[in-house]
């Protein structure tokens, strides 16, 4: 059985490995080139997630062992432990590591490539892709699985066609900056997580600032608006994000790279999970915690649950023919 996976993030790049390990032929299509583009997630994740095998070390930026609230009138409350809690991962290399594992267990891996169209059958899927010269080609797959994120890219594509139903988002957004420290201005934040909580930092929503390792610090904010509440995010956003700054004492410090983004979920995650021959997972169904900042850990066990489905079908199928 064939398989065509839209997306190359956490999601869509171990269901490939998952599934290439019991034979079957997989596909993993990204827009990206190279796996450090776009690396916009703060990927903190809890210490369970590393003892499970669940995230490979060699993604680690740094381990944490303290957690640090700074509340809506601007006192600090800081908890603090004697083993490491969690992580914070080096996203360019997790991406990395998942891309070159796939490609070690045998997936099909074609970067800076693009979806064009999908056409549904009673039984396969005819995509039309591009290649990063501009070139059509077209394919065949029994499935075609959506892990392109917020977008639901190809969800999106057979929706259109099929109907004028659109989802109802709930949508948050966010910007982070990467800061170079030295050793002195970094000191006080390297062994902790710490969180703007309250509409004193930012409203609808909560900043940050995490460490990594060689004295780098991300430092950002992101809102979760209620349904039809207006903002202006880039300007609202910036501001909350200079207000934490300023609190920190981190202003002066170098930005080597800033981004930003935008999630979102369907208002209780009523969106279509299949649609016809079309699969969704990660992000694609809302498996992101949008208020929580949980994206990695979520979409990845999406991928363990729908991986023996998808098995089990190519049995099936092998089994009829």
């Amino acid at each position: 059985m064939s398989i065509l996976i839209v997306g190359a993030g956490p999601s869509g790049a171990y269901l490939a490995q998952l599934l290439a390990n019991k034979g079957l032929l997989v596909t993993l299509l990204d827009r990206l080139k190279n796996p450090t583009d776009n690396c916009f997630s703060s990927a903190v994740v809890p210490i369970t997630s590393i003892t499970s095998n669940l995230i490979p070390y060699e993604s680690i930026s740094t381990f944490w062992k303290n957690w640090q609230i700074y509340d809506p009138n601007g006192n600090k409350h800081i908890w603090r432990a004697s083993e490491n809690l969690g992580a914070v991962l080096d996203f360019g290399k997790f991406r990395e590591h998942l891309w070159n594992k796939a490609k070690k267990d045998g997936v099909e891996l074609l970067n800076g490539w693009n979806v064009k169209s999908v056409f549904q059958h009673n039984d396969y899927v005819l995509i039309e892709l591009i290649d990063p010269n501009g070139n059509i080609t077209r394919r065949k797959f029994d499935f075609v699985v959506d892990a392109s994120g917020h977008s639901r890219r190809i969800l999106r594509l057979i929706n259109h066609q099929s109907s004028n139903n659109n989802d109802l988002l709930c949508k948050g957004n966010g910007i982070e900056w990467i800061l170079q420290a030295n050793e002195c201005s970094s000191k006080d934040w390297l062994d902790r997580v710490v969180f703007f909580i309250g509409s004193k930092w930012i409203k609808h929503g909560y900043g940050w600032i995490f460490p990594m390792k060689h004295n780098k610090l991300k430092v950002g904010v992101c809102r979760l608006p209620p349904p039809g509440f207006e903002i202006n995010s880039d300007v609202s956003d910036l501001n909350a994000l200079k207000k934490i700054l300023s609190k920190a004492h981190l202003e002066d410090l170098e930005v080597i790279q800033r981004h930003g983004g935008v999630l979102s979920s369907t208002i209780k995650r009523k969106e279509q999970h299949v649609i016809g021959r079309i699969i969704g997972v990660g992000d694609a169904v809302s498996t992101a915690n949008l208020l929580g900042g949980e994206g990695i850990r979520h979409a990845m066990l999406s991928a363990e649950i729908l991986a023996p489905l998808l098995i089990d079908s190519s049995n099936s199928l092998s089994t009829n023919k």
